[in-house]
């Protein structure tokens, strides 16, 4: 195993922890109603993008990447009990972070668009009703989730 890969492995073994379990499901709770409207101004935005444009089309956003983004959003903010689902989670991450190298997406483009999903989950969170110290935790727990 390549050190990366332990390292990825290790990080996403400390983020979901009995500890986090309850923080994880109140932040599914509350992501998961308003993943395909975070989809959607995901694409709308990188449809936007002259970078992006060459990688991306309407009817391609509409029919497929739109309702895959929406599923991986939510997969990768459910709480993984145990290393079964964690080595599951991390597959599927390799799998998606394969396809964006096979189709040569700039690593600037990932980058841009992970801040976009960043944003509109930090806002989602920020319009409920999580207490300060609880909404601070869940947005620090999201940054390591999507980083």
């Amino acid at each position: 195993m390549k050190p990366f890969e332990s390292l990825h492995k290790e990080t996403l073994k400390e983020l979901h922890t009995e500890q986090n379990k309850p923080l994880f499901e109140k932040i599914l709770a509350l992501v998961q109603p308003r993943a395909d409207d975070i989809a959607m101004y995901f694409y709308r935005e990188l449809l936007n993008h002259e970078k992006a444009i060459r990688f991306l089309n309407h009817d391609l956003v509409k029919n497929r990447l739109r309702i895959t983004l929406a599923k991986w959003l939510c997969d990768s903010l459910r709480y993984q009990s145990t290393p079964d689902d964690l080595n599951k989670s991390y597959q599927y991450q390799r799998e998606i972070g394969q396809i964006h190298a096979r189709i040569d997406l700039p690593m600037s483009l990932v980058d841009y668009g992970m801040g976009l999903i960043k944003l509109q989950v930090a806002l989602v969170l920020k319009e409920s009703n999580l207490e300060r110290d609880e909404l601070a935790d869940a947005i620090i727990l999201c940054g390591q989730v999507f980083d």
